[in-house]
């Protein structure tokens, strides 16, 4: 088989400089030439078969289900905007992803024992060990509000007193808020963060912190149970917060940051952003108040 491919690619090579020995020699002589040429190209194809295999490995990257970031239907189908990011600049490096859905804790744990090769989200402030790749995700932290409450909540030490629920390890990975909501007895953290837009919504946390994407496509989500149509206001209390990919292998985080470059400067980056994120936080804006626009958008990429 490696004969056959061999001479496929290098036939244009090998076959006229057997034409040119067989003029000047005699048959046995050519047929001869004609097998080592076939052998030496053998062993060529046969060296560069494994470095094309390597470039072409599969890659275990941990995620977690979080949408609108990584969604999964009922079939298994994988969806969302960091899945997406993901699985194609693994494409333009020459690999195919292969997921592997943890809990966010779990990426961690396991990134650090050596069980997860790689694994997204990833940050600077979780001190991790091997490379974390240039920026592939910024996400936004906000608190999430009933407008109805009219809750006036401008910076952090405003959360004093109120009940709030936040995302799992948001006082490590939130600066300053861990200071803010010291001896709170109704500040919490969950991990199923669907809880957090269920409790604001039946007025058993004042207050929810995390990610604005993730929450508005948890309110869209037709399994939410929510009310349609509720307004919100947004609470600006934390700066953006870039996040990564974190991977063991430093030739492959290398490989990954120039995939991530080029997907950057195709525009294709920009696409996909602007598919799962049609409304975006303005430029300086202070604090906003949520109108369902883009429900509807969320729904129909869920369904």
């Amino acid at each position: 088989m490696p004969s056959a491919f061999a001479f496929a690619l290098l036939q244009p090579i090998v076959l006229p400089m057997g034409r040119q020995w067989q003029r000047n020699n005699s048959a046995s002589a050519s047929a001869s030439f004609m097998r080592r040429a076939m052998r030496f190209a053998a062993m060529l194809i046969a060296l560069l078969l494994p470095v094309h295999a390597a470039r072409a490995a599969d890659v275990t990257v941990g995620l977690r289900l979080a949408p609108p970031y990584v969604m999964e239907a009922a079939d298994g189908f994988l969806t969302g905007l960091e899945y997406e990011l993901v699985r194609e600049t693994l494409h333009r490096a020459g690999h195919r992803l292969v997921p592997r859905l943890l809990t966010f804790s779990r990426l961690i744990e396991d990134f650090r024992r050596g069980a997860l090769p790689a694994f997204a989200p990833a940050h600077a402030n979780m001190n991790l060990q091997g490379c974390i790749s240039d920026v592939l995700l910024v996400y936004q932290n906000i608190g999430l509000t009933l407008r109805q409450r009219d809750l006036l909540v401008e910076n952090m030490q405003q959360l004093g007193g109120l009940r709030i629920m936040a995302f799992q390890n948001a006082r490590a990975l939130l600066p300053g808020l861990g200071d803010a909501v010291q001896g709170n007895p109704d500040y919490v953290e969950v991990a199923n963060q669907m809880l957090q837009v269920r409790a604001l919504f039946s007025r058993r946390a004042d207050i929810v912190l995390a990610d604005r994407r993730l929450l508005y496509a948890l309110i869209a989500a037709p399994d939410s149970g929510l009310p349609a149509g509720t307004p919100l206001r947004e609470h600006l209390l934390f700066a953006p917060t870039p996040y990564s990919v974190a991977f063991a292998s430093a030739e492959l985080c290398q490989d990954f940051n120039r995939a991530l470059a080029g997907l950057r400067a195709s525009g294709d980056y920009d696409r996909l952003l602007q598919r799962y994120d049609p409304h975006p936080l303005a430029n300086g804006q202070q604090r906003g108040e949520y109108l369902p626009l883009l429900l509807p958008t969320l729904r129909q990429l869920r369904g």
